[in-house]
């Protein structure tokens, strides 16, 4: 499986999974990334993808790494942690989370859903109103700047014709 490659908007540097640290060439200073939105069907939702641990540095002292989670609010959750985004793709793309359509359907009620429906039902309608429209203004366009249909028609025969 190809590492995925990630943009830092702090330091503008390239990285990979894997590489969350590093920003500004501080090796302690995590990378950032454009912030994106995560959803969940629950609404106080808590991943924890590690857990603290302790790690001793050289010379014996010892040092806490503290825990990566993700804490849902209103069963959304925004990051600009590239790990935590990796982490929570996976669980998108396994079922666990929702896509922003599916957050959305889940909380409105089925009066709101059909109102949503005729909304874009109508949007729709608009839109295809006014590339029909389009389509006329266009047709139209091409008659009026060289007269009527049926001249072009006959000038196009003639032209192809020989004389003689």
């Amino acid at each position: 499986m190809a590492l995925r490659e990630f943009k830092c908007v702090d330091c503008g540097e390239s990285f990979k999974s894997g590489q969350w640290l590093g920003c500004r060439t501080i090796v302690t200073r995590r990378h950032t990334v454009q912030s994106r939105t995560f959803y969940s069907q629950f609404d106080n939702y808590h991943i924890v993808l590690r857990a603290d641990y302790p790690i001793q540095e050289p010379g014996g002292k010892i040092m806490h790494v503290p825990a990566l989670s993700a804490q849902f609010r209103g069963g959304t959750f925004i990051t600009n942690d590239a790990e935590i985004q990796e982490f929570l793709d996976g669980g998108t793309e396994r079922g666990e989370l929702q896509t922003a359509e599916q957050y959305v359907d889940g909380r409105l009620t089925d009066k709101q859903k059909m109102q949503r429906k005729d909304s874009r039902i109508a949007e729709q309608s608009r839109l295809i109103q006014d590339l029909e429209r389009k389509n006329v203004e266009l047709a139209g366009g091409v008659t009026e700047s060289g007269g009527g249909d049926a001249e072009r028609s006959e000038g196009r025969r003639g032209r192809g014709r020989s004389a003689g």
